[in-house]
């Protein structure tokens, strides 16, 4: 009784690992695809409501500022992370190191 458990359950396993295997192979091989993605222009819009609304997402719903700044300037250093280092906030201005220049 014990070794036709023992049996079922070693089928079991191996079916298991099998399987999983197979799903593992299976989704490698699309990780290493070359895809050719059609790159779409964006139309950026700078009426007032607009600007507007993209200020109030990003103080009062994205609180954006808590992190880099209230001019979005950024940070330096923002927190001390302890043994994984500390994190500085980039500049998300137009402005000199701002990251959305040019």
């Amino acid at each position: 009784m014990l070794k036709t458990v023992l049996k079922v359950f070693g089928g079991l396993v191996v079916l298991l690992l099998v399987t999983v295997g197979g799903l593992l192979l299976k989704a490698g091989g699309g990780l290493t695809k070359i895809r050719d993605i059609p790159i779409r222009p964006i139309s950026v819009v700078s009426d007032s409501s607009t600007m507007a609304r993209g200020r109030h997402l990003a103080t009062a719903i994205m609180k954006c500022s808590y992190c880099h700044g209230p001019d979005f300037g950024g940070q330096a250093p923002f927190v001390d992370a302890g043994p994984l280092g500390v994190v500085n906030t980039p500049n998300l201005t137009h402005g000199k190191g701002g990251r959305i220049g040019g």
